[in-house]
């Protein structure tokens, strides 16, 4: 678990709020909404963010800018999606702009599906354990060669089993757009895996 949600305090995260956000403070309710939205939302923002930026050092970083964005818009919430959907929007938002401001995309995969992935795997069998694992990893490594917007959309289906039609709203896009890229995600995906000798048909 990112030490985002398990190391910073919520103290130290408002002082990162008080700065970012010049606006007069919250208030008393406005303040029992943002805890509600961390406390509920959280482990959905963290898999967004690792989900389309990948295992990195500044997965910290992003997620906090993404509670930040989440504090600094809360006010203006009109309730016109549902708070999950605007929750996903933000943490996508956030992190795609994480990744055009590198420049260069660097997706080191190793862990990257995080302890409780890790444990879906085999967990009675260390052998299909480490299997799983390995195998998790390719998968990943070939996630990352997708373009930006279809891994997005890969993610959102795959990882966090969204529907097509609430990915459009999450990304404001038309649902056979939705349809577009995942199908064209999961072809190419397919394709590095079996060029790769990952899965059958692939080279000898």
């Amino acid at each position: 678990m990112s030490a985002i949600v398990e190391h910073m305090g919520k103290d130290t995260l408002r002082t990162a709020f008080a700065t970012a956000d010049a606006a007069p403070a919250t208030s008393a309710t406005e303040q029992v909404d943002f805890d509600t939205v961390y406390r509920e939302q959280r482990g959905r923002v963290l898999a967004t963010v690792r989900g389309v930026i990948g295992a990195s050092d500044e997965l910290e970083d992003v997620v906090q800018q993404v509670f930040i964005e989440i504090h600094r818009c809360l006010p203006r919430f009109e309730g016109r999606s549902r708070l999950s959907t605007w929750v996903y929007r933000i943490s996508v938002n956030v992190a795609l702009q994480h990744l055009r401001k590198k420049k260069r995309k660097r997706w080191l995969m190793l862990g990257s599906a995080g302890d409780e992935d890790v444990r879906m795997v085999g967990e009675a069998d260390p052998t299909s354990r480490l299997e799983g694992r390995a195998l998790l990893r390719e998968v990943y490594r070939s996630v990352n060669k997708l373009p930006d917007k279809k891994r997005v959309v890969w993610t959102l289906h795959e990882l966090q089993g969204l529907a097509p039609q609430q990915i459009a709203e999450v990304l404001e896009i038309p649902m056979n757009t939705v349809r577009s890229r995942l199908l064209s995600a999961r072809n190419s995906l397919q394709q590095d895996l079996k060029r790769r000798g990952i899965v059958g048909g692939g080279r000898s």
